[in-house]
């Protein structure tokens, strides 16, 4: 059953807090070894199985030569995000956009809003660390979780030669009134000629270097010796170098022959980026990973390729996921297929002697502050092996691991979790083995509203005016639309034919583009599906071109930005930005039952 409401009044943009991008429904975790989190919808159930093994497991993803909006960032990012990494890398160039870190592109909107938001908060936002001024509104996360390397486009507009690093670092590492946010212990060095610095994450120590000083040697014979100092005396079970021009590479461009080191003979791995492919070389016995695919124009290799090349791909854009633990290390580069929205693996390379171990499975899923969240699992009963009790840890999308409002354990093993959201956005639930129980699990979600449902919400209209079809107060409103925008049924809230004073049009000439700014109910009301719709005339046709079920969040059809805001008091915006074209001069907004 549908109720339906056309939009044809022009206005302004309302102020946006936070970004939610789309992204495709991924693969149970055992179809994608441990590369993927599963997302799953409310009231429903999953499967799986775990194996304790080894503690200390790290997964992180790599991505390079990505800063620039557009419909394959947003596939490659989704992509990303559903591994759950812990961190993210980057090899450079993050933001191909104007590089003034205090130009305001929309004053209109809170904080700075410039091209290093909308070429890389929008898409990484949760990964980045608030700064203690709120200058960018996008950065969400309560720690840094984007480890960032200077690129030739991330230092001075277009120049391979370096340039101001200033505020690259006001993006990623200034913090003022507060501790700064990359690291700066290990004789790190940040300032406005060269940034570089060592991370440890679990089993892992990553080697943050900046080859974007061609023309300086003394700064590369600088960066030669810490890095001696920092791999000889590091205890990591793994070890990395991280810089953005790589020196051996199968692209029409030259290597960087300024970082040709026998340092880098001291990492396990070497990751770069700068050219826009994925290709992995071997560097005088060290392998060397190109991972410049993020989301800028691919490159074509050149004929022949670099003779030290092993693998070469560059029919998609993609990342790498990497997964370490004390025993072994696997570098699996991961490619978006944009047309079919799909991942496929390009080729995995495993460092050291795996060990069989499975005992983490991670879980996403989207709900709004207001809701409730009950998680339960079920186990069969113990035989020969350990019996598994599943331990479930959630985490909202700021990413902290909340204390749940109660937690039961029926049999001793397994365990419900209820929980009242006090945020909106991508939730995520973990279920682990502690050793040595083992072995299969269920795991049931349920999502409530605080809201009633449309029969209690309709008990108190007239009766024979209670369908969703009606309309009792005869304000040109169906039932079903009242209640989906928890409106009066009965009292009148506009003059017939008039349009929802919720929804504004705007149209950007400059790009050439289209947003529809609306404010709908948060928490949604249960049991109904919400479409954005877009026509040449009144009359239609109609296509959606964003959509949000009790499922998951918003999201748009290709090359369609979804934007929205964190809940206000009894509401949440939402935007969505495409091309302006004479096949969307209507917009309405269409209500569906999920009956």
């Amino acid at each position: 059953m549908h109720s339906r409401l056309a939009i044809f009044r022009l206005a302004g943009l309302g102020a946006l807090a936070a970004v939610r991008l789309t992204g495709p429904v991924w693969a149970d975790p055992d179809e994608l070894p441990d590369s993927s989190a599963e997302s799953f919808s409310s009231s429903s159930l999953v499967s799986g199985s775990l194996l304790p093994g080894l503690d200390r497991s790290i997964r992180f993803g790599v991505i390079g030569d990505f800063g620039v909006s557009g419909a394959a960032l947003a596939g490659i990012s989704g992509m990303m995000r559903s591994w759950n990494p812990a961190f993210i890398l980057s090899t450079g160039d993050s933001n191909y956009g104007l590089l003034d870190s205090n130009e305001d592109n929309d004053p209109v909107l809170p904080g700075i809003q410039n091209t290093w938001e909308f070429n890389i908060g929008a898409y990484f936002g949760p990964f980045l660390q608030r700064r203690a001024d709120d200058k960018f509104p996008l950065q969400t996360s309560s720690i840094q979780r984007f480890f960032p390397t200077v690129g030739n486009h991330d230092s001075a507009p277009d120049s391979a030669n370096g340039g101001t690093i200033h505020d690259y670092l006001d993006y990623f590492h200034s913090n003022p009134g507060a501790p700064p946010r990359l690291p700066t212990d290990r004789g790190a060095v940040h300032h406005p000629e060269v940034s570089y610095y060592a991370v440890r994450q679990g089993p892992v120590d990553i080697f943050v270097l900046d080859g974007d000083v061609p023309n300086r040697p003394d700064l590369i014979a600088e960066q030669k010796s810490w890095l001696t100092t920092q791999a000889t005396s590091s205890t990591a079970r793994w070890k990395l170098a991280v810089f953005h021009q790589p020196p051996l590479t199968s692209s029409f461009r030259a290597a960087a022959s300024w970082m040709t080191w026998d340092e880098l003979k001291l990492v396990d791995a070497i990751l770069c980026g700068h050219d826009h492919f994925y290709e992995r070389l071997d560097y005088f016995g060290t392998p060397l990973f190109i991972t410049g695919a993020g989301g800028q124009a691919l490159y074509s290799f050149r004929s022949p390729p670099a003779p030290q090349s092993l693998t070469r791909y560059n029919a998609n854009h993609s990342a790498m996921l990497i997964i370490a633990d004390d025993a072994s290390m696997r570098l699996e580069s991961r490619a978006f297929e944009l047309t079919a929205q799909k991942e496929t693996l390009v080729e995995a390379l495993t460092l050291g002697t795996p060990v069989i171990v499975d005992n983490e499975d991670v879980y996403t899923f989207f709900a709004e502050a207001g809701e409730t969240i009950e998680l339960s699992t079920t186990t069969p009963p113990p035989l020969s092996q350990p019996a598994l009790a599943p331990v479930l840890e959630l985490s909202p999308p700021s990413g902290q691991p909340v204390i749940p409002d109660s937690i039961t354990s029926p049999d001793g093993r397994n365990v419900t979790l209820t929980h009242t959201c006090a945020e909106t956005g991508h939730w995520q639930v973990k279920i682990s083995a502690p050793a040595p129980g083992r072995g299969p699990y269920t795991l049931r979600l349920s999502l409530r509203s605080p809201l009633v449902d449309y029969l209690a919400w309709g008990a108190s209209l007239p009766a024979g005016q209670r369908e969703p079809t009606a309309d009792p107060d005869q304000d040109g409103w169906k039932n079903l639309l009242e209640y989906a925008l928890q409106s009066s049924g009965s009292q009148p809230g506009h003059q017939p034919g008039e349009a929802w004073q919720g929804m504004s049009l705007d149209h950007d000439a400059a790009r050439n583009s289209v947003t529809v700014t609306f404010d709908l109910p948060s928490p949604l009301p249960p049991g109904v599906s919400y479409q954005l719709e877009s026509a040449p005339s009144p009359l239609g046709p109609w296509r959606a071109v964003a959509w949000r079920t009790t499922a998951a969040d918003w999201q748009g059809a290709e090359t369609v930005t979804v934007l929205t805001g964190g809940p206000q008091p009894d509401a949440r915006r939402t935007a969505v930005t495409l091309a302006a074209n004479q096949r969307r001069v209507f917009f309405r907004l269409n209500v569906t039952t999920n009956t």
